[in-house]
């Protein structure tokens, strides 16, 4: 912690703590797991990144890992993915982090989705796979069958919500036609809610379901291909 915290990468001991946070990152503890992790993205450089930069990923997609772990090692891998972005973007390791949106904690996917999000963008085609799983998990969560538990002022996890749909405008519209069918009636759904009666007077429950109804009708716009859609989010 205090290496993260008071340590630039500049100074001249930094070399010598690398091994010390591979050790650490090779541990059992979840604490020291998770603070070298945290290391990682606060002093992380291009060098660390190539030398550590393979621990982060097999930590991130390991079954045996711990759910808080796992948040911080998607979230230390957009760091590294930031300062050295061809090393993270190949078929083998596209494919592990993609299933991660398939993952039943809410803390895990959201940062998984925000990592892939990025990802995205400086390789399209190796994550094109992301689409029918972020339709499959916004399908679930607008229809209340999915992450029941995570209710936000009445409004099931919104923000996971608002970077599907993100995500999702990353592409065009799905080939499939039954992802395709599916993800337009999660739309319909949410513009059908725009309208009904707020179940809460408090200024949350407003911007956690206006935030989610801005994504979808981005969403829409974006593929602008279906005329009854965009007249109603209009």
């Amino acid at each position: 912690l205090f290496i993260a915290v008071m340590m630039h990468h500049s100074n001249d001991l930094y070399k010598l703590v690398i091994q010390a946070i591979k050790n650490d990152l090779s541990s059992k503890d979840a604490v020291h797991i998770c603070l070298a992790l945290t290391c990682i993205a606060n002093i992380g450089t291009p060098e660390m990144a190539e030398e550590i930069g393979d621990e982060v990923p097999r930590i991130l997609t390991s079954p045996d890992t711990l759910h808080g772990v796992k948040k911080c090692a998607a979230l230390c891998l957009l760091r590294l993915f930031e300062l050295k972005s061809d090393k993270f973007v190949h078929s083998e390791l596209s494919s592990r982090l993609i299933a991660l949106l398939s993952d039943q904690h809410l803390g895990v996917v959201t940062s998984a989705c925000s990592l892939i999000q990025a990802l995205v963008t400086a390789s399209p085609e190796e994550y094109k796979g992301c689409v029918s799983l972020a339709v499959s998990r916004l399908s679930r969560i607008v229809s209340s069958t999915d992450l029941k538990d995570y209710m936000y002022y009445f409004i099931a996890a919104p923000w996971l919500s608002v970077k599907l749909l993100r995500l999702l405008q990353s592409y065009g519209q799905p080939d499939d036609s039954s992802v395709y069918e599916r993800l337009k009636e999660s739309l319909e759904t949410i513009l059908n809610r725009a309208t009904d009666p707020p179940k809460s007077k408090k200024i949350q429950h407003t911007n956690a379901k206006n935030a989610v109804l801005f994504e979808a009708i981005n969403l829409i716009i974006h593929y602008d291909s279906d005329a009854a859609l965009m007249v109603r989010s209009c």
